[in-house]
């Protein structure tokens, strides 16, 4: 009789606290309606390369385009990549990615590409570095058959905290690729976001989705109550590798550069490796002590292939120094604002990438 009692008061208790759970898991889920993925074709793809690459671009711009267009959330095709053409493909973090959404800047990389009938790719995504843009190479070449003559790779001056901090301890072993978080409460953690996309894309019947939520929610306070918790690489902490750098961050810095670019050097259809770094405004006032285009000058290539456009040169040469500021975005010294942005870094590295493409013969 008291096996029975007590077997009944266990199911009584967990349904109770299984029933309370579902307030809980449906304001957690409220808290990513904004961010949520709705086509199912988007989330798989999410899914699939985010386990390989970490991270994609942000979740949000699935709404603008259609099913057969998820290859999006990891680059943009600007001009088809043809065999008779000279094909360019552009690597980067947010510099890059954003040429997409400024749209003076859009309009002159499709006007270069279509007035030089050349084939061009976007493939730039936020925070990407080195490691980041080797496995991403690698599942563009296997997965899509991308197959560039020319690789611009734009290197930031954060992509060393990237390094050490995000992307380190995310790789996955005797591969190129770097594996997504998974309940890490760090930035890029879509774990949730994924999970959450995934139910409500694959289950319409209200119930089970509430259902399935309840589960997956609870599933989550295991992982976070059992998983250590890392270092959360914000924005401060990516920062601190430029205020403060130390040599073993350099040193590793310099290994997984070096072997990204000879690991490009080493494709016979790439003609040429262009490397672009612009300075921050801290960089300009020397309130940095790690500078990337002075690493990237150091480097040392026995290739003709690697050529390197630093625009700190530029900039010193031609801004005054008491409008260094003016160029950046009001509330962000890392970012050009979206006139310089389109006015200047766009228009010179696309004459960079000319004159460079023009000493190649298709």
């Amino acid at each position: 009789m008291k096996i029975k009692f007590y077997l009944f008061f266990l199911i009584f208790f967990f349904l109770i606290l299984y029933n309370s759970l579902v307030f809980f898991s449906i304001n957690d889920k409220k808290k990513y309606s904004k961010f949520l993925i709705k086509k199912k074709e988007h989330v798989y793809f999410y899914e699939k390369f985010s386990q390989k690459n970490h991270h994609l671009r942000d979740p949000p711009k699935g709404d603008l385009f259609d099913e057969k267009e998820s290859h999006r959330f990891y680059f943009t095709e600007i001009n088809k990549f043809e065999d008779k053409k000279i094909n360019i493909l552009l690597q980067g973090d947010s510099w890059i990615d954003s040429i997409d959404n400024i749209p003076e800047s859009s309009e002159k990389v499709k006007s270069f590409a279509k007035r030089n009938n050349i084939g061009l790719i976007n493939a730039g995504v936020s925070s990407y570095s080195p490691s980041a843009f080797n496995a991403q190479f690698e599942i563009l070449e296997k997965e899509f058959n991308i197959k560039p003559d020319i690789v611009l790779i734009y290197i930031d001056q954060t992509d060393i905290g990237d390094e050490n901090c995000r992307y380190k301890d995310r790789k996955i072993e005797n591969s190129y690729f770097l594996k997504a978080e998974f309940h890490s409460n760090r930035v890029y953690d879509f774990t949730k976001l994924l999970a959450y996309s995934r139910i409500n894309a694959e289950t319409e019947n209200t119930l089970l989705n509430i259902l399935k939520t309840n589960n997956f929610y609870i599933k989550s306070l295991f992982y976070s109550f059992f998983l250590k918790e890392k270092e959360s690489c914000t924005y401060n902490s990516i920062l601190s590798y430029l205020r403060e750098p130390n040599e073993k961050d350099i040193k590793y810095f310099k290994e997984v550069t070096k072997k990204y670019i000879e690991y490009l050097i080493k494709k016979k259809y790439i003609k040429k490796i262009i490397v672009v770094t612009h300075p921050h405004y801290e960089n300009l006032t020397n309130e940095y002590k790690f500078n990337m285009g002075n690493f990237i000058n150091n480097l040392e290539f026995k290739n003709n292939k690697v050529v390197h456009l630093n625009f700190e040169n530029l900039i010193l040469r031609s801004v005054e120094k008491n409008k260094f500021r003016s160029i950046y975005k009001k509330d962000d010294t890392t970012h050009l604002n979206n006139q310089a942005h389109s006015m200047s870094f766009i228009p010179i590295m696309l004459e960079f990438l000319n004159f460079e493409k023009n000493k190649i013969k298709k």
